[in-house]
């Protein structure tokens, strides 16, 4: 098993070169998941800064919540929000944990846009966090709205493995520089 989710993740780095992926190991979570933060071996001796993206294969983890020498504190993504888009149809909307599991609902979907099940939602790139292009889940429930129909109640899942995570990739992100400015 391990050798085959090692290829996987090779596959995964040789396939994304464009972005400058960092890869590492987790060492240690939070054993409660109350924060749902985990901790990987890769710190600012690797370059890694805060905010960066970490991936897997599979999809979206999270971000570098806290960068300490020689490892990086991760926040999972069920602590935060990200703009994201149906690939199939571009459709935006914003993907917020649901209790439990690795349940997302896709927030602010237009009911005038195509949206079905197994649609692939990625991140936007709006927000300046994430790159656009991330796969965040795949859409497992569509429903109307009775009270607001201009809306739809979007599901999704994601195929990260939060619990089981032992190898992640930290993307580079922009340059300082590139950043959008942050308001005070």
């Amino acid at each position: 098993a391990e050798n085959l989710r090692l290829r996987q993740v090779l596959q995964f780095r040789q396939r994304d070169q464009v972005r400058r992926v960092i890869p590492a190991e987790v060492i240690a979570r939070d054993p409660d998941q109350l924060f749902d933060k985990l901790v990987v071996n890769a710190g600012s001796d690797l370059g890694i800064q805060e905010d960066w993206p970490v991936v897997t294969p599979d999809g979206l983890v999270g971000h570098v919540d806290e960068v300490r020498d020689h490892s990086s504190v991760v926040q999972l993504i069920f602590g935060s929000r990200v703009s994201a888009l149906v690939q199939e149809s571009r459709a935006h909307g914003i993907v917020s944990p649901l209790a439990g599991g690795n349940r997302f609902e896709l927030r602010y979907a237009e009911a005038a846009n195509l949206i079905e099940v197994g649609n692939r939602i990625v991140s936007s790139g709006l927000g300046g966090r994430y790159p656009k292009g991330i796969t965040v889940g795949y859409i497992t429930e569509v429903r109307e709205r009775e009270r607001d129909p201009l809306l739809k109640e979007v599901f999704l899942e994601s195929e990260v493995d939060f619990w089981g995570l032992e190898e992640v990739f930290v993307i580079h992100s922009a340059s300082d520089s590139e950043r959008p400015e942050s308001s005070p």
